[in-house]
């Protein structure tokens, strides 16, 4: 409960939302079509402090971005670009076995 590190974090999420905002404006996105916007790593799983800050500034900022929870682990994410990027992506139904709804634990 330091107020220091809960700022900290708050500007953060404030931080990464901009990110965010900046590459839907780089790639042109249509201002009224919703966004999906997904997270993950640690800092969202051992406070709610850069999450809550991350869809404050989101919604602030453009009313269309969608934040959604992970679907996968992200080594299960990262097992999946790489082999995209050796060429030899995933068949479509590989990738519908792979979403199985992660347990609290794994989400990260």
């Amino acid at each position: 409960g330091d107020a220091s590190a809960i700022d900290i974090l708050a500007r953060a999420g404030r931080e990464l939302a901009l990110l965010v905002d900046a590459v839907r404006l780089q790639l042109g996105f249509p201002c009224d079509a919703e966004l999906p916007v997904s997270y993950s790593g640690s800092v969202f799983s051992s406070s709610t402090i850069v999450l809550e800050a991350v869809q404050c500034e989101l919604h602030a900022r453009h009313s269309q971005y969608a934040l959604r929870e992970p679907l996968l682990a992200p080594a299960i994410g990262a097992a999946i670009v790489a082999a995209r990027l050796c060429g030899r992506p995933l068949e479509a139904g590989a990738l519908a076995r792979l979403h199985i709804p992660l347990r609290v634990e794994e989400r990260s």
